[in-house]
């Protein structure tokens, strides 16, 4: 299983063992190989997947001669080495429309020897939609994910000393609720283990708070006794630089009771200007 072979005489992870002490003259420690020996415990550095139902090791010694090639296997195991499949979302509450990315975590056994031709299919929960184009730092790694669609099929593999690697799918949902993602939406896994639930929210779209309306100042009202005939008084707009200018007083020959005057301007706001009595006097006495 590994791609090449271990030797124990100068590999890093081989510690010397001594030979025991027996009383025996005859006795010269480990013989022709001297008073002490190496060993160490070792992974291969290679994986091997496998689908069927039975499983079993064959030692064979390629190299019969009892001259260079002194060793022992002690303790030969078959270790469980498939990768963890996890997955998350990067934000746990999203506007409603908004997008936030699904990320599927590979992660190697602590063998950390290759792992190749793993794959899965994920089935996002219904409301859950593909919103972009998917990315990945798997070795040989392959996405297949449609935008607007709901499948996600992923392939690939780690190399030997790899730790980790992740796939990136950005996601949208148009509806209020909270989303699941669990062991049930993975299908078709081959050499990953399955994982834990993960889930995001979608909330209301947030209505940009409107801005305050600023207080209009008053409008000294007129006198009646003495208008300022065709005088001019600014009106702001409220939240605009626009003025608009408005006439009071009346000429001799008006005559306005009780009038209420009213501007709307563009924001909406109304500013009400006091009504004014306009005399004028004549031979006959004032109107």
């Amino acid at each position: 299983m590994n791609t090449s072979p271990i030797m124990a005489c100068t590999d890093e992870n081989a510690a010397p063992y001594e030979a025991p002490d027996i009383d025996d003259p005859t006795f010269d420690g480990w013989g022709d190989g001297g008073e002490s020996v190496k060993a160490g415990r070792y992974f291969g550095d290679r994986s091997y997947l496998f689908t069927g139902d039975t499983l079993g090791i064959v030692l064979r010694n390629a190299t019969a001669s009892d001259w260079g090639n002194d060793h022992a296997w002690d303790n030969i195991r078959m270790v469980d080495a498939t990768p963890q499949l996890d997955k998350s979302f990067e934000d746990n509450a999203v506007p409603v429309g908004e997008s936030t990315n699904a990320v599927f975590t590979v992660t190697n056994s602590s063998d950390l020897a290759s792992k190749a031709g793993w794959s899965f299919t994920d089935t996002l929960t219904q409301g859950l939609k593909v919103a972009g184009t998917p990315t990945t730092d798997c070795t040989n790694g392959v996405v297949n994910a449609t935008k607007g669609g709901d499948a996600i099929r992923v392939a690939g593999d780690l190399n030997a000393g790899q730790a980790s690697c992740t796939i990136t799918v950005p996601v949208v949902a148009s509806q209020e609720g909270t989303y699941s993602n669990c062991a049930a939406n993975i299908t078709e896994n081959v050499g990953v283990l399955l994982p834990d639930c993960a889930s995001v929210s979608y909330e209301p779209t947030p209505v940009d708070p409107v801005d305050p309306v600023d207080p209009v100042d008053p409008v000294d009202p007129v006198d009646p006794k003495n208008p300022d005939n065709g005088s001019t008084v600014p009106v702001s707009s409220v939240g605009k630089t626009t003025s608009v200018l408005a006439t009071t007083g009346f000429k001799d020959s008006d005559l306005a009771i009780g009038l209420g005057l009213a501007l709307l301007v563009g924001s909406g706001a109304i500013l009400y200007f006091s009504s004014v009595r306009n005399r004028r006097t004549t031979s006959n006495g004032t109107t």
